[in-house]
């Protein structure tokens, strides 16, 4: 047992007296990391340019909370991220991922008594954000859902169905039409 002990204490005075690699001479904490040296400059500047997209335009989205008739109130807010990009030309004006937010105008439950009317919501999309940063006012009505009980009307969504709801659950499509042109910045 003896000759085991005088190796192991041999190889934890070799290790903790730096049996470990060791920097060239003259070598910076960078190179001793592997030889990674830190990129110091400075950024370049973001470039933008303007961009407007023209009214009329369609935007698909899909709604980030949920929304219904029966448990949203008026002034409540709401997201939708817009899942393609929007082009014109050879750049992207309008990346997918962009974040449009808007609120509730109205929200009517669905009727339980004799007349038993479907629940209607009304919603207003006000800004929209890119993943870069960019933001502008938008002015934008719905034109369809993609649930198939929920129809579009004038920019109104109903429950289609006397008695029923609008429930539009997270990731559910919506497609928005631009009513007026949307100018933004695009980064370069």
């Amino acid at each position: 047992m003896r000759p085991l002990s005088a190796i192991l204490m041999v190889s934890a005075l070799a290790i903790g007296c730096g049996g470990g690699p060791q920097a060239p001479e003259g070598g910076t904490p960078a190179a001793q990391a592997g030889g990674l040296v830190p990129d110091n400059k400075p950024a370049p500047p973001v470039r933008w340019s303007d961009a407007t997209i023209p009214a009329g335009t369609t935007l698909d989205l899909a709604l980030v909370e949920p929304l219904s008739s029966e448990t949203n109130r008026t002034g409540d807010r709401f997201r939708g991220r817009m899942v393609d990009g929007i082009v014109q030309g050879s750049r992207v004006v309008l990346p997918g991922g962009s974040i449009v937010e808007g609120k509730v105008l109205g929200a009517i439950a669905a009727g339980q008594g004799a007349g038993r009317q479907g629940g209607t919501l009304i919603v207003q999309f006000e800004r929209i954000t890119t993943p870069f940063g960019a933001a502008a006012d938008i002015a934008a009505r719905v034109v369809k859902t993609g649930v198939a009980t929920q129809v579009v009307r004038d920019g109104v969504i109903g429950g289609g169905a006397p008695g029923r709801s609008v429930l539009l659950p997270p990731e559910a499509s919506l497609t928005v039409v631009l009513e007026k042109p949307l100018q933004i910045k695009v980064r370069e």
